[in-house]
C-alpha cells in the first residue's frame, strides 16, 4: 500500500497544476479532465484513486497557512498517515521534481502548518514507518556522515535529480548542514 500511496501522491504532485480559476475546481473533474485544480479537487482525486486501489482514504478538511484547506488521511497496514498532495504539488513545482515533504506524515509533523476542523474524531497519526524519508532510508536520528553519504549516493545512482534528508533533531540537522553544505562535502 505504501507504493500505491506514493504513486498517487507523485502523480498528483507532478501532473496537476494548482489553479483557483480552474473549471470544476472543487471536484475530480478539474484534475482528470483539465489537469488543474485546488486542494479539494486534488484531495478528492487522491481519495478516488486510492479507493480504486483498495487503500482506505478520506478527505480531511481544516485550515492550513491561514486558509481553508483539504488534504487526506490514508491507512497503510492498519495505521493512519496524513498526506497533502496539494502542498506537495506546490513544492514540486518550485523544485522541478517531486517533493515528498507532505507524504505520510504524523499529526505533529503536519500539525505545524495544518489544523483539522472536522465534525468527527480523526484517528491519531503517530506512526512514522511509512513516512517517505523513513521508508526510503533518508531519515537519521543522529548525523552520521558515512550513512548520509551512502543514502545520497543511492539516490544519485537511482537517477534522482533532487534528494532530501531528514533528521530527528535540530542538532543533527545542524551537524549535517555544516558537514555537507558549509564544508562542501556534498
Amino acid at each position: 500500500d505504501y507504493e500505491k500511496v506514493k504513486a498517487v501522491y507523485e502523480n498528483l504532485s507532478l501532473n496537476v497544476r494548482y489553479n483557483p480559476d480552474a473549471v470544476e475546481n472543487q471536484n475530480i473533474l478539474s484534475v482528470f479532465l483539465g489537469g488543474q485544480s485546488v486542494c479539494n479537487g486534488i484531495a478528492a482525486a487522491a481519495q478516488y484513486l486510492l479507493s480504486y486501489l483498495d487503500v482506505p482514504c478520506m478527505i480531511v478538511y481544516g485550515d492550513a497557512g491561514g486558509e481553508s484547506h483539504a488534504w487526506n488521511l490514508v491507512m497503510i497496514e492498519g495505521d493512519p498517515y496524513l498526506m497533502d498532495a496539494t502542498w506537495g504539488n506546490s513544492a514540486s513545482s518550485v523544485l522541478g521534481a517531486c517533493s515528498y515533504e507532505y507524504l505520510n506524515l504524523t499529526d505533529s509533523d503536519l500539525g505545524i502548518t495544518h489544523t483539522a476542523d472536522m465534525d468527527l474524531d480523526l484517528p491519531e497519526c503517530t506512526k512514522t514507518e511509512f513516512n517517505y524519508y523513513v521508508q526510503e532510508g533518508l531519515f537519521f536520528e543522529v548525523f552520521e556522515e558515512d550513512a548520509a553519504g551512502t543514502a545520497l549516493r543511492r539516490c544519485d545512482e537511482s537517477g534522482l535529480r533532487h534528494a532530501g534528508l531528514r533528521f530527528g533533531s535540530g542538532e543533527a540537522y545542524g551537524q549535517a548542514r555544516q558537514a555537507l553544505v558549509a564544508d562542501s562535502r556534498i
